[in-house]
């Protein structure tokens, strides 16, 4: 999973204060209208099975999205048949 560190420098009384923040980004988003569920999907849960790293899990019948396991190949957003997988 991809993230971005934040600098924040603060001027207080001649006292210069950094502070370091990590976001964490999402990689993808799931579009859970187009996707259909899994019983709906005519690569019946492709993304899932091409998931090399388990970032696609089934969970009841949905797609459910493990972003700290997301390596961000695109392989997800490249093979889904519905378009429902995209970057954020």
């Amino acid at each position: 999973m991809k993230s971005i560190c934040l600098y924040i420098l603060i001027v207080e009384w001649d006292i210069i204060i950094v502070k370091v923040l990590e976001v964490r980004l999402v990689p993808v988003t799931i579009d859970i209208d187009k996707c259909g569920k899994i019983d709906n999907c005519p690569g019946e849960g492709l993304c899932i099975k091409l998931c090399e790293q388990g970032a696609l899990i089934e969970k009841d019948g949905d797609v459910v999205l493990i972003s700290e396991n997301c390596d961000d190949c695109d392989l997800c957003i490249q093979n889904c048949p519905n378009q429902a997988i995209s970057k954020v």
